[in-house]
């Protein structure tokens, strides 16, 4: 289902090793929360649907292979609770960023010493966040865009961006 975002993960784990790095990479993974539910009042705050809730499932499973060291989300239900299960299955506490301010956000992030980071968030501010960490332009994701998983490099020389699409289907 990731085999090519495994693929990608793991020769991305060889720049750890490789010499003239003077420190270590650090990968950002960036998702947008799992699909949401539509409410009558269009809510601000829902829930993730049944098929969400799968995918949230599914992206603990593949982030099962991936040792992460920090985990953040915004204060919403539907990125909570995309967080949840790979939280879980990590033993991490989910941390939150203000969505308002991505460029600190950004920041904060370049600093962190943790080698494996995973943040979700949203359709409007997923693509920001990798824009501030990389400096190069991402396209923007539509409302309807719940499989890209964005993987930032953070190297020494130039940050570097791979986006990959999750292959995942919703069993209901």
């Amino acid at each position: 289902m990731w085999l090519s975002f495994v693929r990608a993960c793991c020769g991305a784990a060889l720049l750890f090793t490789l010499p003239g790095f003077a420190e270590p990479v650090k990968s950002v993974y960036l998702i947008r929360h799992a699909e949401k539910g539509i409410t009558e009042g269009h809510s601000r705050d829902p829930q993730l649907t049944e098929c969400g809730q799968q995918r949230a499932q599914a992206l603990a499973g593949f982030f099962k292979s991936v040792p992460l060291q920090a985990i953040y989300s915004t204060d919403y239900q539907r990125t909570l609770h995309t967080a949840a299960p790979i939280a879980s299955a990590q033993q991490l506490e989910v941390r939150q960023y203000d969505p308002n301010q991505l460029e600190q956000f950004a920041q904060t992030l370049q600093q962190q010493p943790e080698q494996n980071i995973l943040v979700v968030g949203h359709s409007n501010t997923t693509p920001t966040l990798a824009k501030h960490l990389t400096g190069r332009p991402v396209a923007a994701l539509t409302e309807a865009d719940f499989d890209r998983l964005y993987q930032v490099l953070l190297t020494p020389a130039q940050p570097q961006l791979n986006v990959f699409r999750q292959t995942f289907r919703c069993a209901g």
